[in-house]
This record gives structure tokens, sequence and C-alpha cells, in this order.
């Protein structure tokens, strides 16, 4: 297994304004938020209320915003192999095999990077398509090769904007399931954003609820129902009905906020 060292992830203060025709745009207001190391954390909210670019802000790819992220002790201030960013498309490279794609940048003549690749393969069930190219491929498989190549260069946090989202029902569940199996295997500390709270509930063991217009965090719930979790389970339903609530009650809030009432 490829070791990790304990680093937790801290966002303090953090707000970021965009500029537009009409003026300043508040996208994110005052976040705070605590990742312990090893934990799944899920983000849901409404579309806008800034859940990718909190991701984005997090993995350092966006430096323009007040406040600061933490990494361990260290600021977070760019980009890092220590921050792994899995986006909603897979942006293989069409013209390299599953494992080159894996590999990226770094030769698989190296007998460490070919140990670690072969790892992956195992890891992500694609062991007997090393050798085949993006096109061969399903979106649940794709998926699969951009977390293998993440995790190649050993990130402290896994990072996932949307990856299953334009994915059918049925592959969308068994990703569910793979990236869980990564998860307990790696214990990687990952942060899902998802419009899908079943998704939330199902993975995470603490969902960060946020509002909109700007984005704040409106709730953090823990997670105690134990792995593996199965959907149909009356524990499973009751605590997606509670998430599901307090989800509408601080829609809600928000509507009534809004109205000025």
């Amino acid at each position: 297994m490829l070791a990790l060292s304990e680093k937790s992830l801290r966002v303090e203060k953090v707000s970021k304004t965009f500029q537009t025709e009409k003026g300043p745009l508040s996208v994110l207001k005052d976040i705070n938020l605590e990742i312990g190391q090893e934990q799944f954390i899920a983000i849901i909210g409404p579309s806008g209320c800034g859940k990718s670019t909190l991701l984005k802000i997090i993995a350092g790819l966006d430096n323009d915003y007040e406040g600061a992220v933490y990494l361990g002790e260290e600021k977070v201030n760019s980009a890092s192999i220590e921050k792994g960013f899995i986006f909603q498309e897979h942006r293989l490279f069409p013209w390299l095999t599953v494992e080159q794609n894996i590999a990226a940048n770094y030769s698989l003549k190296s007998a460490d990077i070919r140990r670690k690749v072969d790892e992956l393969l195992e890891l992500t069930h694609l062991k007997g398509f090393e050798k085949s190219y993006p096109r061969a491929l399903s979106g649940g498989m794709s998926q699969r090769v951009s977390i293998a190549r993440a995790l190649l260069r050993e990130p402290q946090v896994l990072l996932l904007d949307e990856p299953f989202g334009a994915l059918d029902a049925f592959t969308r569940t068994h990703m569910q399931e793979a990236i869980l199996e990564i998860w307990e295997n790696k214990k990687t500390t990952m942060v899902l954003v998802t419009h899908d709270i079943d998704e939330a509930v199902f993975v995470a063991n603490k969902i960060v609820i946020m509002g909109a217009k700007p984005g704040v965090i409106r709730d953090v719930i823990p997670n105690h129902l134990p792995y593996p979790r199965k959907k149909a389970s009356e524990a499973f339903q009751n605590f997606r009905l509670k998430v599901l609530k307090e989800f509408e009650r601080w829609e809600s809030f928000a509507l009534v906020e809004g109205a000025g009432i």
C-alpha cells in the first residue's frame, strides 16, 4: 500500500468575489471547514452556490480569494501533488493507453512506477484493459483511469468535482462503490462535490450543506451509518430523509431571507 503522511485540511474564513459588468458578485462568504485525515466529505447545495469554486480554492487552482486554506500546517498557495483533482470529464489523453494515461508524465520503464501502476490497475478493477485506448472505454472506466492517475502521485487529499454526474444510474452506483473501495483501501482524505443526496449519504462520513447567493455553509451533518451501506435499508432512508429535510429547510430559509421577509 502507498504510504501517506497524516495531514488535516482547514478552510478559514474563505470569501470569493467575481467582478461582473454589473459590479462585484459575492460567490463565497466566510467559509470555515475542517476536514480530518482520512475523512470522506460530501458537499451538497443548489446550483450556483460555489461548490466547485470552493473545491478549486482548496486544490490551489484559484488564488484570488480572501481567507486561507491549510493542509497540515502549510498554507495552500498553489496546486501540488499533495492534492489530486478529479474533474467532471475524465480528460484522458486519447493517444495513450490506460496504463500510459495512469503513468502520465512518468516512465513505465521505471520499476517503481510500473509497480504503482499495476497496483492501481488492480485497485480500480482495470486489470486486463491496460493496453486499451480511451475510445474503447465506458464512461465509468474512463473515470476510474482518471482516479488511478490522480492516486499515482500519492495525494494527501483527493478532490472530486461531480465526477459521476454524466453517468447513467447503474454505472453511477457502481462508481460510488468503486470510490468507497479506493477510500477504504488507501485512506486518502476525500472531498466530493455532488448534487445527489443519495450519493452523499452513501459515501460520506460528513455532509456539508451549502446555501447560495452568496455561497455559505448552512450545516455540517456527521454520517455515522456503518459501511457498507445499503440504499434500500431503513437506516439509510431515515438518514437520507433527515439530510433532505435539512437541505429543504435551509433552502426555504434562503428564499425567505432573499425576499426580505
